[in-house]
């Protein structure tokens, strides 16, 4: 039984950070001794289009993501039309977006849109966001206005950059305002910041929104940190996969980028070396290979596979359909070469 389950979702233009934030709201979380399960969902589409992520955190380990938002996080329109019904207790917004109606948002699916603005109409309501927020609110949730112009614009004027490069800091001022909002301190999501950009100026500019951001709202929920003597560890399933394979020996790895798959070599790439590692790869470290296409990944593996060495690929459902020839001379050649499948929710290529 959970004490404690916040569930917390952040969405937004597939390109415009929202992985990024969700990893500095998971890190500065966990940082406070909380678990968290985090649950990414994007668009097929390089960017654009809308993606979200939503990570649930708990005082005990968590296993599962679930169909609703405690807190929902926006800094666009469209994140609140898709998602303002699974909200249950605080929508954070844009308050400067209220006129903004459905029709507008272009990057909408037409059929969501239609199903967004019929619930909106059934309760006499118009398909716009300040409407979708009164829909929430009537049904007991907190919505609280985040003035995202006002920060931009401090940050442009305190870091000296132009507003183009300022708006980049909406969603680290989003992370801001959710701590704030379960309560927690903000040293946690400032010492994830400097962990995760390497930009002394980008530092400054995210540190200072999320600040900024975090000044503006209220307390809603009233966490503490916990302490925690155990270690612990904050992976995503890519990184827990590539670091299996290097406790097993791997040595080479091939790979054409794919979503999702393609993080893991990307991963290997830039850690092939971890404390838990086998003595044989301490002598070592491992080859990483972007292949020009699917078979010649596979092909690559196999040859590696052939000489010895412990090989391996990753890809995800089209690409594992072009490894077809690859994979049967294989089979029939017996060849030990393991490949890991990232599976997909549906057709996507």
């Amino acid at each position: 039984m959970f004490t404690l389950r916040i569930s917390w979702l952040i969405g937004g233009p597939q390109g415009q950070g929202v992985d990024t934030s969700a990893n500095l709201f998971g890190q500065a979380v966990a940082k406070a001794g909380y678990y968290i399960f985090g649950n990414r969902e994007y668009y097929s589409n390089i960017k654009g289009r809308h993606s979200y992520f939503q990570t649930v955190l708990s005082d005990r380990p968590v296993h599962s993501a679930v169909s609703y938002a405690d807190i929902l996080v926006a800094f666009e329109p469209e994140t609140v039309f898709q998602h303002f019904d699974e909200a249950r207790k605080v929508v954070i917004y844009d308050p400067s977006q209220a006129s903004v109606s459905v029709p507008f948002v272009r990057s909408m699916e037409p059929e969501i849109a239609e199903e967004k603005s019929k619930l909106l109409e059934s309760e006499g309501l118009r398909p716009t966001v300040n409407d979708a927020i009164t829909y929430a609110v009537k049904r007991g949730v907190k919505a609280i206005g985040l003035d995202y112009d006002s920060i931009v614009v401090k940050v442009a004027e305190e870091v000296n950059v132009p507003r183009s490069v300022a708006e980049r800091v909406k969603n680290v001022a989003a992370v801001g305002a959710s701590l704030k909002v379960l309560g927690l301190p903000i040293d946690g999501l400032l010492e994830a910041v400097r962990n995760t950009f390497k930009n002394e100026l980008f530092i400054r500019m995210n540190s200072l929104a999320a600040k900024l951001a975090y000044d503006q709202v209220p307390n809603v929920y009233d966490l503490k940190p916990l302490e925690r003597k155990e270690p612990r560890v904050l992976i995503d399933g890519n990184a827990a996969v590539a670091l299996g394979k290097l406790a097993g020996g791997l040595r080479f790895q091939s790979y054409y980028p794919i979503t999702p798959a393609a993080d893991e070599s990307v991963y290997l790439e830039a850690v092939e070396a971890v404390e838990m590692e086998v003595d044989a790869l301490k002598k070592g470290g491992v080859v990483v290979v972007q292949a020009e296409d699917e078979l010649a990944a596979i092909n690559m593996a196999s040859g590696a596979a052939l000489t010895g060495a412990r090989a391996a690929t990753s890809t995800s459902g089209p690409g594992f359909s072009l490894m077809a020839e690859g994979i049967g001379w294989a089979g029939m050649n017996e060849v030990p070469v393991v490949i890991t499948y990232y599976m997909r929710g549906a057709p996507s290529t």
